[in-house]
């Protein structure tokens, strides 16, 4: 994670600073893991560049230690897990100072083009 210190977990000294995670796919946050539970706010049909993006509201929610493949979603029977995740996601985006976007200015000499 960029501009967090990791090395009390790298070397076996401590825990981490937290225990979210922030999953984006280029702008778009998709999904958010807190703890033991991870909710996808952004899903799509296939992971390519142009599939389309389903909205989800309420998110999917899945208990990824138990369910890897994220077959079960279980919000509805874990509300509030659901509701502490939104809460982790307003104060990140509330925090959140986005940098300028290097690739654009770059040029379209650089952009790799999709299939």
């Amino acid at each position: 994670m960029d501009g967090v210190d990791l090395s009390p977990v790298l070397f076996g000294q401590g825990s981490g600073p937290g225990n979210e995670v922030f999953y984006y796919s280029r702008h778009d946050l998709f999904a958010v893991r807190l703890g033991p539970c991870k909710a996808h706010f952004i899903t799509r049909e296939a992971y390519v560049l142009n599939a389309e993006k389903v909205q989800r509201n309420p998110p999917l929610l899945f208990k990824v230690e138990e369910d890897a493949a994220k077959g079960f979603n279980i919000a509805d029977q874990h509300v509030e897990v659901v509701e502490k995740i939104r809460v982790a996601l307003k104060t990140h985006q509330e925090n959140m100072k986005p940098g300028p976007d290097l690739l654009k200015e770059r040029g379209p000499e650089h952009v790799i083009q999709s299939y």
